[in-house]
Formats: structure tokens, sequence, C-alpha cells
């Protein structure tokens, strides 16, 4: 029986009226917990530190470089209160890091000279970590990354070399040349009395393609025997020291062993 001008609802009716309120809630009036801004979204507090706080050197040449590259980091304080910079700290030794103050002032914006060293080729990864004063931002981490890479470079198959009288042993040198197409010269051996050291010449087992990146890659082979007329029965003969120009130096260690 329906009473004038009263509603009543059912237990299952008051339920949809309570959705449909929180729906428009949701969909076009307040989200639950925000407040209106200006620009229509939720406000949010200033953090601290902001900036671009990743950088990527790419490739670093190690011969042109000198296996050091530097960036500049560039971070506003956008809180509205001074930050101080109490201290730093780094994922290794192979970075140095200079800021130009440690007091940035609201809306102010402070320089964080970083370097990183690069000691071989491949790929490395460094963070720096910023500790504040800050509450609600106590740390700020950067972090640099590069990959190695010298222009011509010298590997071999082996680095370390036992050999047996009358059993001549052989190695075989890799010279790759991201820069040029002519074959490498001759490399200069030096090795050990009582060594006989021979090198054949270069082959060509892959051109250089400039467009992919890829360099010109070389072979030869170096081989290795025991001088007997001058050679004592040492256990140990020391290192070849193997040479290119404008390559770092390559040293294989060679050991006489017995015969097995």
């Amino acid at each position: 029986m329906m009473i004038p001008g009263r509603l009543i609802l059912s237990p299952l009716g008051f339920r949809i009226v309570i959705q449909a309120v929180a729906g428009f809630l949701l969909l076009g009036g307040l989200t639950p917990g925000c407040s209106p801004s200006s620009d229509g979204g939720s406000s949010e507090p200033s953090v601290g530190l902001t900036g671009i706080v990743v950088h990527d050197f790419g490739i670093v040449d190690l011969e042109a470089s000198g296996g050091r590259v530097q960036h500049t980091f560039m971070l506003q304080n956008s809180s509205d209160a001074t930050i101080r910079i109490i201290d730093r700290s780094s994922t290794c030794g192979c970075t140095d890091v200079d800021i130009d103050r440690e007091d940035i002032a609201a809306g102010q914006s402070i320089a964080v000279n970083s370097t990183l060293n690069l000691s071989d080729s491949g790929p490395k990864v460094a963070q720096i970590t910023l500790w504040t004063d800050s509450v609600k931002q106590p740390s700020i981490v950067l972090t640099l990354q590069a990959t190695g890479r010298w222009t011509r470079r010298l590997t071999s198959t082996r680095l370390h070399v036992d050999i047996e009288r009358d059993q001549p042993e052989t190695v075989t040198l890799f010279a790759i040349d991201y820069s040029r197409d002519s074959s490498p010269p001759t490399p200069l051996i030096s090795a050990p009395a009582g060594l006989i050291v021979l090198f054949n010449e270069w082959n060509l087992i892959e051109r250089r393609n400039a467009d992919s990146g890829l360099p010109a890659r070389w072979e030869g082979v170096v081989s290795i025997a025991i001088d007997e007329p001058t050679n004592q029965m040492n256990s140990h003969l020391g290192r070849l020291t193997i040479e290119l120009p404008e390559m770092p130096k390559l040293k294989i260690s060679v050991r006489i062993v017995a015969p097995s």
C-alpha cells in the first residue's frame, strides 16, 4: 500500500540508490578523497628536486675519449622550502660528482656535474645518490650509462698457451677496426728467449659496414715453437706481447710442459 507524500524503499532499492550516487561522484562529480583544483585535476604536493635523472652516453669511443665522459644534470627545487644536499654516494668508483652549491632555495636549480670512467669495452651503468635533508625526498638517484668501444681492438682465441717440445702451438688473432677497411700492419711481437714466434698474414673475414655500425674483422695466426738450442727446461717462459698501432697491447702467457 502506498502512503501519499512518502517514499518507502526496500533494502534492494536502497542499495540501488547508494550505487547510483557513488557512480555520479566517480563519473560526473568528485573522486572520493580528492579536492578540486583550478585545472580540473587533483592537487598534489610538490616533492623536492626534479629533473631528468638518467643520461645515456650511447657508444663511447674509448680511444678518442680516453675512457672519460661527462654530463651535467640540472635539478630544480620544486618544493616550497630550501633543500640541502647533505651527502653523496656512488655504486662504483668509476664516477666523480661535483655540485655547484649545497643549499637550493625553493624554485632554484642546481647543476650536478658528473663523470663516468670507462676502462674497457662493453656496457656500464653507474648510479649517483644525492642525500638531502628533505623528509618527503631524502634522496634522489642519478643514473649514468654508456657502452665503451675501442675503435680498433686486438683480441685472440687464447691468452694462455701450454707448449710441449716438438709440438708447436698456434694462436689466432683478430683485429677489429670500426673506422677503416685497410689491412692491419704486421704485428710487433716480443717473445721471451727460447721461443720461435712467427706470424703468417692477415685475412679479411668480414668487411666493415658503416651503415650498420659493424667493424672490419681480420684474422691472423701466430705459431709458437720451442727453440731447442737456446732453451733450457723451464716450467714457465713468460709472456708474448703483441702490438698493433693504435690498439691496446695483447699479452699471452706461455709455459713449457712435460710431454703428455
